[in-house]
């Protein structure tokens, strides 16, 4: 009966190192490793924050109504993002825009288009510069970016800013 026993707890003893001493290793590492990775690396949030958009010509002869595509790093956002178009003025809602996580820098550029009136054909306004933002410069003061209106009639850049948006690149 001895025999038999020490049989018994052998292969018990083989079972445990055999099977469920990896199961438990396995299980614990994929639990206990993330939650140490993730507590010695946090990632960073970063938020595009949009607060504003100023027209500079007089008498807004480039209309009322703006709405505004920012691309950061290629990826684009609308904003306005809960209507089509706003009204142009230090009135308009602030809006925040969760940014690529694991960027090393971020390039901004945006884009507009303006009408006087939601039914009225729109104007486009471009930029040729591209704000580059390394993470060492986050959070940013509020920075301003020109917008200039495309000629219609030839199809050039018009050389002074019609419209200048008013944003920052901040922490969580």
């Amino acid at each position: 009966m001895d025999t038999q026993i020490k049989s018994e707890r052998i292969n018990r003893r083989a079972l445990i190192h055999k099977f469920i001493f990896p199961f438990l290793v396995a299980v614990l590492s994929g639990i206990l490793i993330p939650i140490i990775l993730r507590a010695c690396n946090p990632v960073q949030q970063h938020w595009l924050v949009i607060h504003n958009v100023r027209n500079l010509r007089v008498g807004n002869e480039v209309g009322r109504y703006v709405r505004v595509v920012a691309s950061v790093n290629g990826v684009n956002y609308a904003y306005p993002s809960q209507a089509v178009w706003a009204t142009i003025g230090p009135q308009m809602c602030t809006e925040r825009f969760p940014l690529p996580i694991k960027s090393s820098s971020y390039r901004v550029a945006f884009s507009a288009m303006v009408c006087p009136d939601p039914r009225a054909p729109v104007d486009e306004l471009i930029s040729q510069f591209l704000h580059e933002i390394r993470l060492s410069q986050i959070p940013t003061n509020q920075s301003v970016y020109g917008l200039y209106l495309i000629d219609k009639v030839n199809g050039t850049i018009e050389p002074k800013p019609t419209l200048e948006i008013y944003y920052a690149v901040v922490n969580d």
